[in-house]
């Protein structure tokens, strides 16, 4: 992670004194902290404006809920009338710990209606966040909140035979070991029937070399979520559950992303198209791990045009 990410987190840690500094690893109060260093990467804490900009027809059903907990809700983009549409579900990142659907810098808001633009119905997604929750708390909130799609979708003029998942950082982690390890979805009540395909923006696949790369990582993201045990980190790592049952993958890396995160992508998308299930790694230039979800300055949004391809 940048340097500033961490800046942030020391200088927190440092003003409350030694005792901060002991407790720091664990408290809940650190989140804060790292959600602050964590937004603060998109454009350098620059909040974007919030795009109002909807498609015709369209409007946001805020906060529907797939489970009690506060976290467990969803909003909608979709058209008030039509045909039924694709499906984009997307799970924002943070490090299993941090960022909402609707954070302050806008940016998960903002890339949900990038995609709308394209025609297509589009649900952003929060999940319950460590370190108040581990794993498996995160993957179980996904399957239920894609349970909840796959049941709804079609008040919302979706297709249920056309649902993708997608998810930047951990959320694309999230959204790829649903697609892999079939018990969540299967736990949950429901199945992988009608998703059509899985799309990881600079996603986390393989944990335990992720852990193992970055101190900053292992720390402050897979400690807190998933504990230390390299076993528990393979059992965790999509990467671990390549299957020819799966849907076809996209999986999109920045340039500049974080430590192997691009060649893990494509090991695994090689895994994939191993076991003949469809699968792209592709790396977009000029952009890093937390750019390459940002709406480009004076250039084509490449980002959402390959992920509008693959969908069709």
């Amino acid at each position: 992670m940048r340097l500033s990410l961490l800046l942030v987190l020391c200088a927190g840690a440092l003003s409350g004194g030694c005792s901060a500094m002991r407790n720091f690893f664990a408290v809940t109060d650190a989140r804060d902290l790292f959600e602050r260093g964590y937004l603060s990467q998109f454009r350098d804490g620059e909040k974007l404006a919030i795009d109002t900009n909807l498609p015709a027809g369209y409007t946001w059903t805020n906060d529907q809920a797939y489970g009690p907990d506060p976290l467990q809700t969803l909003d909608i983009l979709a058209p008030t009338v039509g045909l039924a549409k694709a499906v984009l579900v997307f799970v924002h990142g943070g490090g299993w710990r941090a960022a909402d659907k609707r954070d302050s810098t806008n940016v998960h808001h903002n890339f949900c209606v990038r995609m709308a633009r394209r025609g297509m119905v589009v649900i952003n997604v929060n999940h319950r966040l460590s370190p108040e929750v581990k794993h498996p708390a995160h993957i179980q909130d996904i399957a239920q909140a894609v349970k909840w799609v796959k049941q709804n979708i079609n008040r919302f003029n979706g297709d249920v035979t056309r649902v993708y998942l997608s998810g930047h950082s951990s959320g694309a982690h999230l959204v790829a070991l649903l697609a892999m390890d079939g018990r969540w979805i299967t736990e949950a009540g429901s199945n992988l029937d009608g998703i059509a395909g899985v799309i990881g923006i600079s996603g986390v696949y393989d944990l335990a070399l992720a852990s193992q790369e970055s101190w900053f990582l292992r720390s402050f993201m897979s400690k807190p979520a998933f504990g230390n045990s390299l076993g528990q980190l393979g059992k965790a790592s999509p990467v671990s559950y390549p299957s020819s049952v799966v849907p076809k993958f996209l999986l999109v890396n920045a340039s500049e992303d974080e430590g192997s995160f691009a060649a893990v992508a494509q090991t695994l998308a090689n895994k994939l198209k191993q076991a003949r299930t469809p699968a792209q790694a592709v790396v977009l230039q000029g952009s890093n791990h937390f750019g390459v979800l940002l709406p480009p300055k004076n250039r084509d949004d490449i980002l959402v045009a390959r992920i509008n391809e693959f969908m069709k």
